[in-house]
């Protein structure tokens, strides 16, 4: 999709403004980023003197999450009066992809074609990648996207030829986890989540979502008579908090609902 509009209108910063900002480098690999951690350990913040900040995510970099209950980024809440901010992204900054389903039993192998029961799990939601606690200006030429939803979990067939499939887990950084596999007689063939897109069985799976996408599933996916699925996992949101302020070109893309 495209990059989501503006919440209000940018008023640029002066430039006796840009002149005292300090910045905050992130670059590499790093996960759950909490800002106000940084300031201090990074620039020696003493947290009483407020500070102009420009955060910038270099290029190349990846901000991830450990878990989809955690923010890839956060700009948290009381900070002294006349703190500014400015998230400058190059970079991408994601959240933790959703789950694949499973199936109950978690029986996957040739030895479970007399298994009589099951049921399709559902997908697990995707995690958030951005908390706004304190309102920041964004100049985005990256990516900003919440972790994609986990498919459902798909069984059934015949007495001796059941048919167990995970879902697919989503995109993201960290990427979902399988729950289980995608054996059935003769086919076993798979692809996993990338950063950007979800995993998937090849044959009749329910794929993970990409960023900020909900998984395959049920309503969505019909199955032959016989098979069944769940529902999917949501896409987790983009950006949490504040209204935010888009200012220069914005040529970057933003996945996944602003809450």
């Amino acid at each position: 999709p495209p990059p989501h509009a503006p919440t209000e209108a940018c008023i640029p910063l002066t430039a006796q403004e840009v002149s005292g900002q300090v910045n905050l480098v992130i670059s590499g690999t790093v996960q759950n980023y909490d800002v106000r951690s940084h300031l201090v350990s990074d620039l020696g913040w003493n947290q009483t003197t407020p500070l102009n900040v420009n955060i910038i995510v270099s290029s190349g970099t990846i901000v991830g999450s450990t878990s989809t209950a955690a923010y890839a980024l956060t700009i948290g809440v009381g900070f002294p009066a006349g703190m500014e901010f400015t998230l400058t992204n190059h970079g991408s900054i994601v959240g933790h992809g959703g789950d694949g389903g499973g199936v109950d039993g978690f029986c996957y192998s040739g030895g479970c074609y007399r298994f009589v029961g099951g049921a399709a799990g559902p997908g697990f939601d995707g995690g958030p990648a951005l908390y706004i606690g304190t309102k920041t200006r964004i100049e985005n030429s990256g990516i900003i996207g919440g972790g994609g939803g986990g498919g459902s979990g798909f069984w059934g067939g015949g007495s001796r030829t059941r048919v167990y499939r995970s879902g697919g887990p989503g995109a993201g950084y960290a990427t979902g986890n399988w729950h289980g596999g995608c054996n059935s007689v003769g086919d076993s063939s798979f692809s996993n989540p990338t950063l950007t897109t979800g995993g998937g069985c090849a044959s009749r799976g329910m794929y993970g979502g990409g960023l900020g996408e909900k998984g395959q599933g049920y309503p969505d996916i019909s199955t032959p008579p016989g098979f069944y699925n769940s529902t999917p996992g949501n896409g987790g949101h983009s950006i949490d908090g504040l209204s935010q302020i888009v200012c220069g070109a914005s040529t970057g893309q933003v996945f996944g609902t602003i809450n």
